[in-house]
């Protein structure tokens, strides 16, 4: 349970977030009036893969892991989501449903926000709107920087390219040491 000081702490991190800075101060109290604070173990699923895509979420401490199964129920690993960072830009405006599944990777505490009022907000602040583009942006670098070395004939360059990229994300993320 989170104490009512602690809850009011994580809602002025929503409030003073850079993502949500550009909003009006009306706006950004629309947001957080209607903003949830959440704590969850380790292990502990956020939404499935095909659940509707409810809520918009701000990491305020831990790290969630977001998951694909293919039509086989095979578990494929899309990325590590870190303290600070919001999620899930899949289906912004378009899906009705999640495009994979968020599960804790630590004890995490988390703000919860209704996708439909975060899309309102979206579509009134261009600010807000840079904000997102560029974060979709990196994800998007991210992902191909992934791909372009992960598609190779060799099996020995692949597996190290994999070791070097979540090595090298690892370090990024203050999460270990180089080696």
């Amino acid at each position: 349970m989170i104490s009512k000081s602690d809850y009011a702490e994580c809602l002025l991190k929503v409030k003073n977030h850079p993502e949500f800075a550009g909003m009006s101060e009306r706006d950004r109290d629309e947001l957080v009036d209607q903003t949830t604070i959440k704590e969850y173990h380790r292990g502990q699923v956020l939404f499935d893969q095909g659940d509707p895509r409810n809520n918009f979420y701000l990491i305020i401490s831990g790290i969630v892991r977001s998951l694909h199964y293919d039509e086989n129920g095979d578990e494929k690993l899309y990325f590590y989501i870190k303290e600070n960072k919001t999620f899930p830009f899949i289906g912004l405006f378009t899906g009705d449903n999640y495009g994979y599944s968020a599960e804790t990777m630590s004890e995490v505490k988390i703000a919860i926000m209704p996708m439909k009022l975060f899309e309102k907000l979206l579509k009134k602040n261009s600010e807000m709107m840079v904000c997102v583009i560029q974060e979709m942006g990196q994800i998007i670098n991210s992902t191909e920087i992934q791909l372009r070395k992960m598609v190779t004939t060799s099996a020995k360059k692949r597996v190290e390219s994999a070791i070097e990229f979540w090595v090298n994300k690892l370090v990024k993320n203050n999460k270990m040491e180089p080696p």
